[in-house]
């Protein structure tokens, strides 16, 4: 959790913060630099990246590869919180995940978060983190079960065990999902922050 942050901050390029105006001539030059960066991307090579409008179009296809790692990150804190059932285990699923999923997306767009931003993300990090182990401290199942209850019916009396296998499912999901949207999030307040 300290060493990443640190890594990502002495490995990657500073950011490049624009001029407050277009009308500036300093945005011209800022421009530049950002082709500059944008075409020694690995994820772009073999792309022009010259006028302000193939700048964009990287831009836009550096955000498509960020929301996937996002994505990805998501579903993996959807299936290891759902499996686990465990608060102390999902907190430290979710904190990998979104852990390995900032260390993607700042090396997507090849360039670290001001301190301030980076700051900001890893306190939102330790939020979600501190999150994911209280949610399974709520015990979602004796909420869900009257529920369960009421929709599988009579059906549920005449098989033996559907009625708990429904309420640990759909727990499960409620967990895993919420767990998810929380790794979305960060994932979106990374891309901010690491983005162009």
């Amino acid at each position: 959790c300290v060493a990443v942050p640190i890594a990502v901050f002495l490995r990657l390029p500073k950011p490049l913060a624009p001029p407050a105006s277009e009308a500036s001539p300093a945005f011209q030059a800022h421009l530049a630099a950002l082709s500059l960066r944008l075409g020694g991307n690995p994820l772009l090579a073999g792309r022009a990246v010259s006028g302000r409008e193939e700048i964009e179009e990287a831009l836009r296809a550096l955000d498509g590869h960020a929301d996937e790692v996002v994505r990805q990150a998501g579903s993996r804190a959807f299936l290891g919180t759902a499996v686990s059932q465990n608060g102390s285990l999902d907190a430290l699923i979710v904190l990998l995940a979104q852990t390995r999923m900032i260390w993607q997306v700042a090396h997507i767009y090849w360039q670290r978060p001001t301190p301030r931003d980076l700051v900001s993300l890893y306190a939102n990090v330790a939020a979600t983190t501190f999150l994911a182990g209280q949610i399974e401290d709520l015990d979602l199942s004796e909420q869900v079960q009257p529920l369960i209850g009421a929709v599988i019916g009579s059906v549920g009396g005449v098989v033996p065990g559907l009625q708990a296998a429904s309420t640990l499912l759909v727990t499960s999901v409620a967990t895993g999902a919420a767990n998810a949207f929380l790794v979305l999030r960060v994932g979106l307040l990374a891309r901010m922050y690491c983005g162009a």
